[in-house]
């Protein structure tokens, strides 16, 4: 509208233009006065004397003077847009990293990806950094009684006083779009957006109340399938924030990332795209973490299931199984938000003593970060797991124990949760995906029924801190 008016607004070096109507003006200023934020009035919509409603121009002045004015319809129309060459062709995932070398043991497979440098803990990097600005972090990047555990994110409260926060967290699913897979930068976007919503909804937020940002890190856009593959991206973007109605806000993109050797090959980085999310906390009193809390409690698989291996942790340690499927998992746009909607209620209710997504290493992998968070010397707790309680998905073929191990399936949350809580739980998850997978105790071991597995919580922990432990 003609009578909004521009607003600058700085902050050391970041700095936003806001559009906004006069009779608001007063009231900005006195939030950017309280936040000790610099606000000047830039100018104001209107048609300037000399220009037409058909054809208004920009004015530039300088102390009353004019120093420039330029037409809107040149400086939006008037240099021509670029033409570039985009194609997409789908891979075959059948051909895609087939099986090289099995663990010997699903022991040995599940070290092996706690070890992985994209599963393995981050601490050495995350206590280098500043995460109790204004002492208002109520749930930081590690947790558990040692603050050890990898959190699904952090929840600050920006208000004192208020029992309003706001949870931060990510999603990432790089393996998805990878094409050497016979991934796709579409279904990659969206098991982004989706990770980043069960990260926000295990720490507490309101899966209605949630808002994205974007990161593109990609190689150069000059050749027409990198390209095709950020439109694809792009296009995955659009759905996935229209399905869970998180609108992105903000973002930023890189599009320009590879190297030429010296003798002329070009390595370019895989198509990349980081989510991050905010959402609002409505109670900080209901937040959980996704430390295991205490033995004889349940723990609940929510969220559907697939067989699908394609750009999973365990395809990069081993490849695909003959008896797992190798094409990448898809996001449903329909059950995703319904199963978030429903742990959000859960966890509302308080109704679980932690929570934790799915991702990165499937589900045995998800347990054993809830046991090296919260199993001390202490105070010991463990696991029981029975990969034959985990279903498949509706319409899927059934499970391998592999895949019922480390499927990273979109859309799955481990919840740990009382048993005489459980009708309660159960009554909010209807007809949506659930079953109870396991059960706390106070052994400090994770064992798997019937699979040969049982390993000490002292030598998860040890596993998973060592690789990057400086």
């Amino acid at each position: 509208g003609l009578s909004y008016t521009e607003i600058w607004i700085s902050e050391a070096q970041e700095r936003m233009v806001l559009a906004v109507p006069p009779h608001n003006l007063e009231a900005l200023k006195r939030i950017c006065d309280e936040e000790s934020v610099e606000l000047a009035v830039l100018g104001t919509f209107t048609n300037p004397e000399g220009s037409t409603p058909d054809n208004p121009d920009l004015q530039l002045l300088f102390h009353g003077e004019e120093v420039g004015r330029l037409s809107m319809h040149f400086l939006h129309e008037g240099i021509p847009t670029p033409h570039r060459d985009a194609t997409w062709t789908p891979t075959d995932p059948s051909s895609a990293h087939p099986l090289t070398s099995t663990p010997s043991s699903l022991s040995d497979a599940l070290l092996s990806l706690l070890a992985h440098p994209n599963i393995a803990s981050k601490h050495w990097i995350v206590r280098q950094y500043d995460h109790e600005v204004r002492g208002s972090t109520v749930v930081k990047p590690l947790v558990g009684p040692q603050a050890q555990g990898p959190g699904n994110g952090a929840v600050i409260t920006p208000v004192p006083g208020s029992r309003r926060a706001l949870a931060i967290s990510q999603g990432l699913q790089t393996g998805i779009g990878d094409p050497q897979v016979g991934g796709d930068p579409y279904l990659m976007a969206l098991a982004a957006i989706d990770e980043c919503v069960r990260n926000l909804v295990c720490l507490g937020a309101d899966p209605d109340r949630i808002a994205i940002l974007d990161n593109f890190c990609w190689p150069s856009c000059k050749k027409p399938e990198n390209l095709g593959a950020l439109v694809r991206a792009a296009e995955g973007c659009y759905d996935g924030a229209k399905a869970y109605r998180t609108p992105f806000v903000s973002g930023k993109d890189s599009l320009n990332n590879q190297f030429t050797t010296e003798d002329g090959r070009t390595i370019e980085i895989p198509p990349t795209l980081l989510i991050t999310g905010m959402g609002i906390v409505p109670d900080v009193t209901r937040c959980v973490t996704m430390d295991a809390k205490e033995p004889g409690n349940l723990l609940l698989l929510v969220g559907p299931t697939t067989p699908d291996l394609g750009g999973s942790h365990y395809q990069q340690l081993a490849g695909i199984p003959s008896d797992a499927s190798a094409a990448v998992p898809r996001t449903d746009l329909r059950l995703g938000p319904a199963v978030a909607r429903a742990v959000a209620a859960i966890l509302a209710r308080g109704l679980a003593r932690s929570a934790h997504d799915i991702s990165d290493g499937g589900l045995l992998t998800a347990a054993a970060e809830m046991l090296i968070a919260g199993s001390t010397d202490t105070r010991p707790i463990g696991a029981q797991i029975d990969l034959a309680k985990v279903a498949p998905a509706a319409g899927t073929a059934p499970l391998s124990l592999i895949a019922a191990a480390f499927s990273e399936s979109p859309s799955r949350y481990l919840l740990e949760i009382r048993e005489t809580d459980l009708p309660a739980v159960q009554s909010i998850l209807s007809d949506i995906p659930h079953a109870i997978v396991g059960r706390l105790t106070d052994t400090a071991r994770l064992t798997v029924a019937g699979a040969n597995l049982d390993i000490p919580v002292p030598t998860l922990r040890d596993t998973w801190r060592r690789p990057l432990d400086w």
